[in-house]
């Protein structure tokens, strides 16, 4: 992995990294998992969009928004791949989509689109590039408000503690 070596070349000998990223509970076939709902949510964002002909259908189907939330399994076999770091801990656990925003729900579904549009935005908008952004993530964050008033969102999250070790 390119980002695993380029901490490698920046780091001390025995120098620690703390990485948190989102990954998913698909091994533990855990049958709650909501992990991707929040994509699917912009996925379903985008499609009334299509129907309410803000979208064309070909621009949404050749669309592609690379993401992909691995498994602890997969986590440790790439770093352990890598030889040069010691995995020290990996844990993992499930973390509200949002508990850091207000208990009221509508705040909630804002503050979750105000996250996924900045980490999308760029992508969204350089290829519906005649679409709207505000009222993109405004009906974004009206379904994520609404999923909310039926499921409380969580998402899968790994923290990871690793020390650099000698190149072996």
């Amino acid at each position: 992995m390119l980002f695993l070596k380029s901490r490698y070349d920046e780091m001390i000998l025995g120098g620690q990294m703390l990485l948190t990223i989102v990954g998913n509970a698909w091994e533990s076939n855990s049958p709650d998992d909501k992990s991707c709902t929040v994509w699917e949510l912009l996925g379903n964002t985008l499609y009334d969009m299509v129907l309410e002909g803000f979208i064309e259908e070909p621009k949404l189907d050749e669309f592609n928004l690379p993401y992909y939330a691995p498994a602890e399994e997969e986590v440790k076999k790439a770093v352990e791949a890598e030889v040069s770091f010691d995995i020290r801990e990996l844990e993992t656990y499930k973390m509200d989509w949002d508990s850091s925003a207000s208990s009221e729900i509508g705040l909630q579904g804002k503050s979750v689109a105000g996250s996924i549009r900045a980490i999308a935005e760029s992508l969204f908008a350089s290829h519906f590039a005649d679409v709207n952004m505000d009222d993109l993530f405004e009906r974004y964050a009206k379904k994520v408000t609404e999923y909310f008033e039926v499921v409380k969102g969580q998402c899968t999250t790994m923290l990871i503690s690793m020390t650099k070790e000698l190149e072996k």
